[in-house]
């Protein structure tokens, strides 16, 4: 026995004595003084309590019925004065009733207080031999060994790489919906209240294989008028479900169905071209990918083939099954849409021409043959023939009207009495510049002569002034004098009638037709 357990066993003798003899005993008690349950790798303190005690006693701890020195045990720390302990990381290592001891040897006291029970909760151990029993091409299944004398509540399999998990109360599990001849990573750890140590270590495995999940995707390359060209790429591993062997080709006649070609490629083959058909044919063709056990279900396409001489590049456009589709435009359609074009241009312009005569505004004066209509301005001079016709290119200002006299000088042609009645610019009540005007002159009727006297000064001009002498012979004055059309009403019709003009405007309305 240690030392200090002889102290101890004297210190227990001489207390039993005092007791017998009358004498009171000091309380000790451990708080917290209910037993404790701590979970795993938690944290807790126990401190000893002594009342009633006659000096300084000496504090000693005891673990079923063991004395517990500092440093025996890495998980418990003493206090200075040895008065409290405290656990930091519990195992179940840690578990056990613990005793607080105090002592005072010159009295002989010593005092032992009730125990406190400790129970560490931990988690059960990780599993381990994780191994697949049995697999098919979409199913795992699992079994593992438990571990250690904690009793597990379920276990928890993880799946990678989707991070799928699957709970179990049992040693082993089925994985399903899993894809064919693919690689999963599986782990698993045991569970109880107060959590899981950790998982154990990952098994790898592959599922079996199964058929194909899905199609070869192909495309039509360069078309010609007897052959076609196929390209394609390497499906994805996760339709192929196995290993992938080669590709098969079938090239039927869209009308008939009747097989044209029949091809097997190896998987290092990406494209061919079909020859030896017929032009502007629509033919089906048909693709699918072999592996190790299946062939995968065939993906078809039309195409036709292009006319003599033609070549059509690739095109990207979806195509339909059994269907025709359009692959260019023919000569025939180019000069359909070319000719609907120039109809519609024919079209816009009739109808704007259309509205352009039917709206308001000085038409351009049609010249023809004395038979027939035709349509005269209504500045004009109201003849036939048109002679003589001053055409304003500006709405003319205020006038004066003078009727006169045929000079001595004047033709003796009848056209030129039509000429007899003039207007004069008068530059007082007007406050805008006299117009210009384009003067056609005439000596006969074939209009052979024709002179433009827009440019010719009213003030020295032997024609104007000609055109304007009054009707009393009188000298005309300096004022600059201008002919402008008149009424259309001849010279002896306005004798006649003893009416001079004012200026207004009697002719027929513009536009009119005679």
């Amino acid at each position: 026995m240690y030392r200090w357990d002889w102290l101890i066993l004297f210190a227990i003798i001489t207390c039993s004595i005092k007791t017998t003899i009358g004498v009171n005993r000091p309380e000790i008690i451990i708080t917290p003084s209910e037993d404790l349950f701590p979970h795993w790798q938690t944290t807790f303190t126990l401190r000893c309590q002594v009342t009633d005690w006659p000096g300084s006693p000496v504090f000693f701890w005891k673990r079923d019925h063991a004395t517990l020195y500092p440093n025996a045990d890495s998980r418990i720390a003493f206090s200075e004065d040895k008065q409290s302990i405290t656990f930091s990381d519990v195992t179940q290592q840690q578990s056990g009733s613990y005793y607080c001891v105090a002592a005072e040897f010159m009295e002989y006291l010593f005092e032992l207080s009730e125990p406190v029970q400790i129970a560490v909760q931990e988690p059960p151990m990780i599993p381990a031999n994780l191994t697949v029993i049995a697999k098919t091409s979409t199913t795992l299944h699992l079994r593992w060994e438990p571990q250690g004398d904690i009793l597990a509540e379920f276990y928890q399999v993880t799946r990678k790489p989707d991070n799928y998990q699957l709970t179990t109360d049992q040693h082993e599990a089925v994985i399903y919906q899993l894809d064919p001849f693919s690689v999963y990573s599986f782990t698993v750890s045991a569970h109880n209240n107060v959590g899981y140590r950790g998982k154990s270590s990952w098994l790898q495995t592959r599922t079996e294989p199964g058929p194909p999940s899905g199609v070869l995707e192909f495309s039509v390359g360069v078309r010609t008028s007897d052959s076609l060209q196929i390209l394609w790429t390497e499906p994805h591993e996760d339709i192929v479900n196995d290993i992938l062997v080669g590709y098969e080709l079938m090239v039927h006649a869209t009308v008939n169905n009747s097989l044209v070609v029949s091809l097997n490629f190896t998987v290092n083959e990406t494209e061919t071209t079909v020859a030896g058909l017929i032009p502007e044919t629509q033919y089906t063709v048909s693709m699918a990918f072999r592996t190790r056990c299946c062939i995968s279900d065939y993906e078809s396409k039309d195409s036709e083939t292009m006319r003599e001489g033609k070549t059509m590049a690739p095109t990207d456009e979806p195509r339909t099954e059994g269907s025709v589709a359009a692959d260019s435009l023919s000569s025939g359609a180019i000069a359909g849409i070319s000719l609907g074009c120039g109809v519609l241009i024919i079209l816009l312009v009739a109808i704007l021409l259309y509205f352009r005569c039917r709206s308001p505004g000085p038409l351009l004066l049609r010249v023809g043959s004395s038979h027939g209509s035709k349509p005269i301005n209504s500045w004009n001079d109201g003849t036939e023939n048109g002679a003589n016709d001053l055409i304003p290119v500006s709405p003319p200002p205020e006038y004066s009207t003078h009727l006169q006299q045929p000079s001595e000088s004047a033709s003796n042609n009848a056209q030129d009495a039509s000429l007899s009645r003039s207007f004069r610019y008068d530059p007082i009540n007007t406050t805008s510049p006299p117009p210009a005007y384009h003067s056609r002159s005439s000596s006969n009727n074939d209009n052979s002569s024709i002179s433009d006297l827009s440019n010719v000064d009213a003030m020295e001009s032997p024609e104007i002034k000609e055109m304007n002498v009054p009707m009393d012979g009188s000298s005309t004055s300096n004022a600059p004098i201008y002919s402008v059309p008149h009424s259309g009403v001849s010279a002896s019709d306005a004798s006649a009638n003893n009416q001079l003009y004012g200026g207004a405007r009697q002719g027929p309305p513009r536009d009119t037709w005679i």
